[in-house]
């Protein structure tokens, strides 16, 4: 769906409306400040009743001398009030999952390793490479990050490769972090890789639709219950925004799922969010955190949801 892009944009504008029903829930205060949306897909994430607007930070809050995908970022993305962290997933030749978008590695990721490719090093190999514009950080291990994230935010994993699926959700399976992260899956994943690997059916999953025609064909199939998600991509779909809206209504949200969306490729105002979560969308992922924070807060006020 996206790529990297190791630039930092945020405009700030004003913001006008969307609105829905409400339903509000409360927890005990822990690292997720008393907001277990955050730190469990079992409140609000797995069930459309839940008008919650939601917010995932794609590769977390990164800009200036904060690297993408970087540990940084993700603690940014955190105290900055996302609701979950979107996570590229790559894993090295001995099998270590790390936070990594490409490979090989570009130029604006690591100067030392550029053209590298990941899944030619080993984890200690790979743990040597340094992340732009930082001289010091290196790439995220995958089981760090978990570790971190518990009782503090949900994860998705965008693993880059069919290949690393296993690995990636067996050691989310390892560290019992199953009910705060997530998978993004292509419809054909779905239906192919997800029916061989061992324990898939304690995951949740976000499962990519391409079009309108393949999300009728999704429906037809009897899912897996971890399905809590379909993402159509409004960068990528070719149909109008009126007739999106209305599969939203009459096919997504019915079946208990949640819509999402990207807030845009690179830069997205408060409004651009707004419209998005207008459609019906109640899970955004944004690279800009700070307006899509204002937006959430406004849509979950607008919708008597508290706190916002």
């Amino acid at each position: 769906w996206d790529a990297a892009v190791m630039t930092d944009a945020a405009v700030t504008t004003d913001a006008a409306v969307a609105s829905d029903a409400a339903t509000t829930t409360d927890a005990a205060v822990g690292q997720d400040g008393g907001q277990p949306w955050r730190s469990s897909l079992e409140h609000c994430w797995n069930t459309s009743s839940c008008r919650r607007a939601l917010l995932l930070s794609h590769g977390g809050d990164w800009g200036g001398a904060v690297p993408y995908g970087s540990h940084a970022a993700h603690v940014r993305a955190f105290e900055n009030g996302a609701d979950a962290v979107k996570v590229d997933v790559r894993v090295t030749q001995d099998g270590v999952p790390m936070v990594v978008h490409s490979s090989p590695l570009a130029l604006y990721e690591s100067l030392d390793c550029n053209g590298r490719r990941v899944e030619e090093m080993t984890a200690a190999e790979f743990g040597g490479c340094h992340m732009v514009p930082s001289t010091t950080e290196t790439f995220p291990r995958v089981d760090d990050t978990i570790q971190w994230a518990r009782g503090r935010i949900n994860l998705m994993f965008t693993v880059k490769e069919t290949r690393d699926f296993p690995a990636a959700m067996a050691l989310a399976q390892a560290l019992d972090a199953t009910t705060f992260v997530f998978l993004e899956i292509s419809y054909g994943d779905l239906l192919t890789t997800l029916p061989a690997i061992p324990g898939h059916a304690q995951f949740f999953y976000d499962v990519q639709v391409d079009s309108l025609a393949q999300l009728n064909s999704l429906f037809t199939l009897t899912l897996p219950p971890g399905v809590i998600m379909v993402a159509l991509d409004l960068n990528e779909f070719t149909e109008p925004e009126p007739d999106i809206a209305a599969a939203i209504t009459t096919l997504v949200l019915p079946r208990g799922l949640h819509a999402l969306t990207p807030s845009d490729k690179l830069v997205a105002t408060v409004d651009d969010h707004l419209q998005r979560y207008a459609l019906g969308y109640d899970v955004l992922y944004t690279y800009n955190l700070g307006n899509g924070v204002t937006a959430r807060t406004q849509v979950n006020l607008m919708r008597g949801i508290t706190p916002p």
